[in-house]
């Protein structure tokens, strides 16, 4: 058990990793391919190169630092996960299994994956424009737009937080009710039962004496 829970806890991590990294991505800009020494590599006609990103659940799980280009790999990224601070590198992405994502209690997980990859998809076409020399003036309405459709996405992942939390609350108070009504009862069936010995106590207080009586007249 404890070996699944770790299994279950790095998973979790990896995964939470990639998510993290896409939506800043999405937010910052994908990076451009660069090599050893920091110099931007560029393809034949001279343009610059985007960075790997994934494109599918597939690509997602089997995302390593190796996919990228030397220059990025060691890269450092900040994020939390339930409220502790992570600083990590690209060098520390490691390939998950697919039978991880397929699990039903990562139904979640999944869903937002599949929303990043979406977004990611999209942030790519519209860098890769910029970087084209296309029109600024489109250029910046691509990217008001698809700014407008990250918050949105984000902003809907944070009501159903909120959903999720005010939910859970209200079951905590359930359970903190009944067990405070297990309680009082408990305490009920210890008072009557105290009350029954105190009176069996009298009651043999009283009969007591006149069996000795009895057997002294004996």
């Amino acid at each position: 058990m404890k070996i699944f829970e770790q299994r279950r806890k790095a998973a979790d991590f990896q995964i939470e990793f990639r998510i993290n990294l896409l939506r800043h991505w999405c937010l910052n800009g994908i990076p451009w391919q660069l090599a050893e020494d920091g110099t931007p590599i560029r393809d034949k006609d001279g343009e610059l190169i985007l960075d790997f990103t994934p494109k599918n659940l597939f690509e997602f799980s089997k995302w390593t630092a190796a996919k990228h280009s030397p220059g990025n790999r060691k890269s450092a990224f900040a994020f939390k996960i339930d409220d502790t601070d992570f600083s990590v590198q690209l060098s520390e992405l490691i390939s998950i299994s697919r039978t991880t994502l397929s699990q039903p209690y990562r139904t979640d997980q999944k869903a937002t994956i599949d929303l990043q990859l979406a977004a990611i998809a999209r942030k790519r076409g519209i860098q890769l424009d910029t970087s084209r020399k296309k029109s600024i003036i489109e250029t910046l309405k691509a990217e008001k737009e698809f700014l407008e459709k990250v918050v949105k996405s984000q902003e809907s992942e944070t009501r159903a937080a909120r959903i999720e939390a005010r939910e859970a609350r209200v079951e905590m108070e359930r359970h903190r009710r009944t067990a405070a009504n297990n309680e009082a009862e408990l305490k009920r069936i210890i008072f009557e039962q105290e009350k029954k010995l105190a009176s069996m106590a009298r009651d043999f207080a009283k009969i007591a004496p006149l069996k000795l009586k009895g057997r002294n007249n004996d």
